[in-house]
């Protein structure tokens, strides 16, 4: 079952999360780990890469729905993994 998504996700909160279409949610990573660029599978949200102007001591990208459906975003480094399933409504 899908939750309603907060302003921020962080790895700890890896989950299946629902969005209304044309929202976004911020997923925050820490530089503890050596994150690799996420994979994303399904064509229901767009992920980007947040770029500051100046370094905030973390890593952001903002998941965006684009279409009703579902999309999973993985986000993995050598010594862990951040999981999320995103329903599009």
């Amino acid at each position: 079952m899908a939750t309603p998504v907060p302003e921020v996700l962080v790895p700890a909160d890896a989950g299946t999360y629902a969005l209304e279409a044309e929202t976004s949610v911020a997923v925050r990573l820490d530089r503890e780990h050596d994150w690799d660029e996420p994979i994303v599978e399904g064509d229901a949200v767009e992920v980007t890469r947040t770029a500051f102007e100046s370094d905030p001591g973390y890593d952001e990208y903002e998941v965006r729905a684009r279409a009703p459906g579902t999309a999973a975003v993985v986000f993995e480094a050598p010594d862990a993994t951040a999981a999320f399933s995103f329903v599009v409504e």
